[in-house]
């Protein structure tokens, strides 16, 4: 069946789609039901100081790596040249809503050590909604 269409193709029965459609959440349950099981005191394979160093490494190193490895398979030059507008967009959405943010923390007058911090928080927050606005 084609999951797209919701046609038939030929061979395909529906255990098949059905094994290609479980087998990759069925694995994500597998390893949080792991990641949950480990650090139980009751088998304690990865104590508190294990899983903190597991923990900066993977995000540190690891993700990284899979991010760039995945995306040096997909990102190509005529790719970047057709999607110049993602990176506009978002320039144009962080200067906007940091201008928003700095002019409310003006108008708000929060303390001098929150200040930037209530600038660049507006900022982040408008930086997804504000273009929607502009555009409907």
């Amino acid at each position: 069946m084609d999951p797209w269409m919701g046609y038939p193709v030929k061979g395909e029965s529906v255990f098949t789609l059905l094994k290609f459609a479980v087998l990759p959440i069925a694995k994500v349950l597998v390893m949080c039901a792991l990641g949950l099981l480990l650090p139980t005191r009751t088998v304690n394979i990865l104590p508190a100081n294990s899983r903190k160093q597991l923990s900066k490494l993977l995000f540190s190193l690891f993700l990284p790596c899979l991010i760039f490895t995945q995306l040096g398979k997909a990102v190509k030059v005529e790719k970047i040249i057709e999607w110049w507008f993602i990176p506009v967009n978002v320039v144009l959405a962080a200067v906007f809503g940091c201008l928003v943010g700095y002019a409310v923390a003006h108008l708000i007058k929060p303390p001098p050590e929150f200040f930037n911090f209530t600038v660049v928080f507006i900022g982040i927050g408008t930086q997804l909604s504000i273009f929607g606005f502009i555009v409907s």
